[in-house]
Formats: structure tokens, C-alpha cells, sequence
């Protein structure tokens, strides 16, 4: 299943990403993916069903650059209330495959090392007109 991000519509409305700089595709569509992605993982959704495979757009938002902040949060905190079978990052070797959008190489090494090269996939959002 694709998940494309819409904005995070519901924090612009709020006014916290309002006026200059595209705050709502900068920060809130990786903000929105992040919190979709984290949701699936600690609310059970992927352990309920281990078939489902997702792929989010963007990279996979903040999530691939913080699975070790996760994964020790799991490990370590109580308070992280953690029930997911697995730690984070396992759900990256299988269920989440993420697609390549991060406009830069050291950005795409930097997935690479994350998650893995057989975890992403080529992504664009051409035909938008980007600089």
C-alpha cells in the first residue's frame, strides 16, 4: 500500500506551519509520514497483520533517521509503553519499504544505511516543477 502525505492539513489549520517557506510540504508532509509510520508500528497494526507491506512517499519522513532513538526508547523507557513484537527497525527489513525522494546522494546513503538498498524503492513527484 502507497501512503502519500497530505500536508499535515490539520497543523496548518492550527496556524503552526502558516505564512513563509511551505512550512506544511517542508515540515509537516516527513512530520505527517513520521506519525503515520509510528502509528502502525506501536499501535500493533503491523504485528495484527505481518502480510502488509506499506511503502510512504517521502523517504519515510523523520522515522529512518531516528530508528536507534526508537529502537533504545523500546528498550529502555518504561514510560515508552512499547507492546510492538519487534523492534522498530525490523519492521524496515520487511513491512516498510520506503521510496528514495530525499534530493540529495547523501541523502539517499544516508537511507541506505538506514534501512537497507533492498528497503527502497525509486520516487519522484514529477511532473511538479521543483527548482
Amino acid at each position: 500500500m502507497f501512503m502519500h502525505p497530505g500536508g499535515a492539513d490539520n497543523i496548518v489549520r492550527e496556524g503552526a506551519l502558516r505564512g513563509r517557506g511551505d512550512l506544511g510540504n517542508i515540515i509537516g508532509n516527513p512530520l505527517e509520514t513520521t506519525y503515520f509510520l509510528s502509528r502502525l508500528i506501536f499501535d500493533g497494526t503491523l504485528d495484527k497483520f505481518p502480510g502488509l507491506k506499506i511503502c510512504p512517499g517521502h523517504a519515510g519522513g523523520y522515522l529512518p533517521s531516528y530508528l536507534a532513538r526508537t529502537d533504545v526508547a523500546c528498550d529502555v523507557r518504561a514510560n515508552a509503553n512499547c507492546a510492538n513484537k519487534k523492534r522498530p527497525r525490523e519492521y524496515f527489513k520487511g513491512q516498510i519499504i520506503i521510496d528514495s525522494m530525499v534530493f540529495t546522494e547523501e541523502g539517499l546513503r544516508h537511507l541506505v544505511a538506514e534501512v537497507g538498498v533492498g528497503q527502497i524503492v525509486y520516487g519522484t513527484d514529477i511532473p511538479f516543477n521543483w527548482p
